[in-house]
């Protein structure tokens, strides 16, 4: 259950699908979508958080596409 300690981003938007951060009093992260917040909770790191949020901010890869696989500017094939 949701209380006042989950905090939302202020980008989102009401009736945006978004995640909701935490932290619990053993000192772990928890993530939990806001659309289902009493649904499953992700129980991880403060290193981990902090690495994922580094990876999401990086510019993303540009992709060619070709067919139904695209592949990376560096070579790496992606499904789309």
């Amino acid at each position: 259950m949701l209380t006042s300690d989950w905090q939302t981003s202020s980008y989102c938007q009401e009736g945006d699908a978004c995640v909701n951060v935490a932290t619990a009093p053993s000192g772990t992260v928890r993530l939990t979508e806001s659309a289902d917040p009493t649904g499953a909770i992700l129980h991880t790191t403060p290193e981990a958080f902090a690495a994922l949020l580094r990876t999401a901010q990086r510019p993303a890869p540009a992709y060619e596409t070709g067919g139904d696989v695209g592949v990376c500017a560096h070579g790496a094939p992606s499904q789309q």
